[in-house]
């Protein structure tokens, strides 16, 4: 669906026409991307879940820069979807945002657009009203993984290891 600039400009958070359709893709397409990836039984929305997702994003991706090469992929787009499930169901009042614009208050164009490198295009996970903080973008937590810079959610001082997604979840978890 294609809005006017204006209206598309006044349709964020969590009732962007774009958000709604994604999330309801992402919903209809759980199932065969669970299947897909292995191990269905295990993807339950628990915190330790992301280990294993982990593990995965690991082993198919060397670096950052293929994943967001692939940020259109099922399984990119499943795996988002994912991470932000988990981070919405276990850290308190989280909900699906979509903030059509980027760092300097210009558009961001369609979400996931091939066009733009970085993840602002991209849906997150956020506590309601909050202008700055407590959001977490799950394309971003992708390339953060492969990310040594400390101070970033889910990097440690020596690279991400084993569970950072989870730590991280649960960080989110006892703020807000």
């Amino acid at each position: 669906m294609v809005l006017p600039v204006e209206e598309v400009a006044r349709k964020a958070g969590t009732d962007h026409p774009e958000l709604v359709a994604w999330l309801d893709r992402r919903v209809a397409a759980f199932p065969g991307w669970a299947a897909e990836v292995g191990a269905p039984e295990r993807w339950d929305f628990g915190p330790d879940s992301l280990e294993l997702l982990e593990e995965i994003v690991r082993g198919r991706f060397a670096d950052g820069e293929e994943i967001l090469a692939e940020k259109r992929s099922e399984f990119v787009q499943g795996a988002v979807w994912y991470i932000g499930e988990v981070v919405r169901r276990n850290a308190r009042a989280m909900e699906w945002q979509y903030q059509p614009r980027g760092r300097f208050g210009e558009l961001a164009g369609a979400m996931f657009s091939a066009a733009r490198e970085g993840v602002l295009e991209t849906p997150l996970v956020g506590q309601p009203g909050l202008r700055e903080g407590g959001t977490l973008y799950p394309l971003g937590a992708l390339n953060v993984l492969y990310s040594a810079a400390p101070g970033i959610p889910w990097a440690d001082v020596g690279g991400c290891g084993a569970g950072s997604f989870r730590r991280a979840v649960r960080r989110m978890g006892r703020s807000g």
